[in-house]
């Protein structure tokens, strides 16, 4: 007998769980010793609340998740620079191209706004910080009159990811306890069966623990679908279908992944044996500090020196029998430079696997421009599969995404979709900006060996001094609304030309 589609998806939802909460007593380190005030996996059915840090003695992995997870936002959305463009693709005939640029440039303009006049980067920093431990998962969703997007990050400790057939995120599952009374206030369309009902009606305040989740309908050929529901008790309150690309809802991005595995590995994970060492250490030598300024006394049980009321301080008296010991300091002595070499190392490490001071330490002599630019390239090279898989599974789909929203708000505005065939999306990050730079510079080097070589009319012999200048603007992400079409161009050269002719006198 075929099961119900609350069953089904509650089955899931099950086995999806059980795979996660194999990985439970490492993201529950990892937050303690990266991330330690969020609530983790062990304090589920606990009151919410700031998780206790009584065995957190060492901060470099805190500080450093927080420069990593600021310093990967911005590699792929600069606060300062435009973070990408929308460029006609490989779909869309080469006659039709020049003129969907154009139109295609306000379009990125429109999207930048729209994302940068939300809650955008605040909710991106939490989702990079779990991005770190293993995922980020973030969902966008249409917002209200005065915030047209809204984003949220999820955390691994809430989160349910499952894998679809060919290994890739296409569920994303999400227990929460609502109030009875609000079920219909977040979900309008709700139908609630005759058991919840009452609760609502009779006792509003009660909570129920319902699972809201996403997943990929495959059996949908004709284009890319999601289905939504939200299931009490095996019971599907609400379901609600979404067509084309970008109506997925949810980015799912990791710094690394298993195949086979839904949840990613971050560069945390990978570090955890140097943070548990360190937090360890830093306790020992703590405790160690501590015998050293507190001591440990020896005394003579002589009826006379109460250890309870004796006061150790500055001009104390303290009384003892004629020919006793009195107090007697036997603190252990021990030279710590060792332990300091050892933290020293373990931090540098700890500071090198969450790629942070790349450029070296800022406090000691600046470095030169040279320095710089290759530290830069070194960076960009040990972060090339990293900031693949961001652009892949982060930059793109939240682009698509956003535009989705746009058009299911505005109407199709006269675009089709982001789906990388008729439509692109050109990365303009200061990863990708730089390789672009290198791009200019093997163009400027071919143009000024050509001059070198056979005159300084070679290159406007040689090469196609339009197609060059439109190539360098698309190289250094100049904006193509600002350039004039090609046949505007060669009218204004021959104009040009005809000036030049005719100023020149007769021979």
């Amino acid at each position: 007998m075929e099961k119900s589609p609350g069953k089904r998806f509650m089955a899931r939802y099950q086995r999806a769980r059980g795979r996660r909460d194999m990985y439970a007593t490492v993201i529950d380190e990892a937050y303690e010793f990266a991330l330690p005030l969020r609530q983790r996996i062990s304090m589920r059915g606990r009151m919410p609340g700031p998780a206790d840090v009584d065995r957190l003695f060492d901060s470099t992995a805190v500080i450093a998740v927080q420069a990593l997870a600021s310093q990967m936002l911005d590699d792929v959305w600069p606060a300062d620079q435009t973070p990408f463009e929308l460029k006609a693709g490989p779909g869309l005939p080469a006659e039709k191209a020049e003129a969907a640029n154009r139109d295609l440039a306000g379009v990125s303009s429109l999207l930048i706004d729209m994302i940068n006049n939300s809650n955008f980067r605040s909710a991106a920093h939490e989702m990079f910080c779990d991005y770190t431990i293993g995922t980020g998962i973030m969902v966008v969703e249409q917002g209200g009159p005065d915030a047209p997007l809204m984003f949220r990050a999820v955390p691994l400790t809430e989160a349910v990811i499952d894998l679809g057939p060919w290994g890739q995120p296409d569920a994303l599952f999400q227990p929460q306890k609502v109030q009875a009374g609000h079920i219909k206030t977040i979900w309008p369309r709700a139908v609630c069966p005759q058991m919840l009902q009452h609760l609502v009606d009779q006792a509003p305040e009660t909570e129920v623990e319902v699972v809201s989740g996403v997943e990929r309908d495959w059996t949908a050929r004709g284009a890319e679908t999601w289905v939504h529901r939200v299931v009490w008790a095996d019971e599907v309150l609400f379901e609600e279908r979404s067509e084309g690309a970008g109506s997925c809802p949810f980015l799912a991005v990791s710094f690394s992944r298993v195949a086979g595995e839904a949840m990613g590995r971050g560069p945390v994970m990978m570090a955890l044996p140097d943070i548990k060492t360190i937090n360890k250490v830093v306790e020992l030598v703590l405790e160690h500090a501590d015998l050293q300024l507190s001591g440990v006394w020896l005394y003579d049980d002589d009826g006379v020196i109460n250890p309870d009321t004796a006061v150790l301080e500055p001009g104390a008296l303290i009384p003892r029998v004629p020919g006793g010991k009195g107090l007697e300091n036997v603190t252990p002595s021990g030279d710590m430079r060792s332990a300091q070499m050892q933290m020293e190392g373990l931090r540098a490490s700890i500071r090198e696997a969450l790629y942070v001071n790349d450029l070296g330490d800022l406090s000691r002599t600046p470095r030169s421009a040279t320095e710089v630019a290759q530290r830069t390239a070194d960076r960009a090279r040990r972060l090339s599969g990293a900031y693949g898989r961001l652009l892949m599974e982060f930059l793109f789909p939240l682009v698509s995404r956003v535009w989705w929203l746009v058009r299911r708000q505005n109407g199709a505005m006269g675009l089709p979709a982001i789906d990388g065939e008729k439509i692109k999306v050109r990365p303009l990050s200061p990863l990708t900006r730089a390789q672009a730079t290198d791009d200019v510079l093997r163009h400027t080097n071919y143009l000024g060996t050509l001059a070198a070589y056979y005159g300084p009319q070679a290159p406007l012999v040689m090469t196609d001094a339009i197609g060059g200048a439109q190539y360098l603007a698309d190289k250094m992400g100049f904006n193509p609304a600002l350039l004039n079409e090609r046949a505007k161009i060669e009218a204004l050269m021959a104009q040009a030309a005809q000036a030049v002719a005719g100023a020149q006198p007769a021979a």
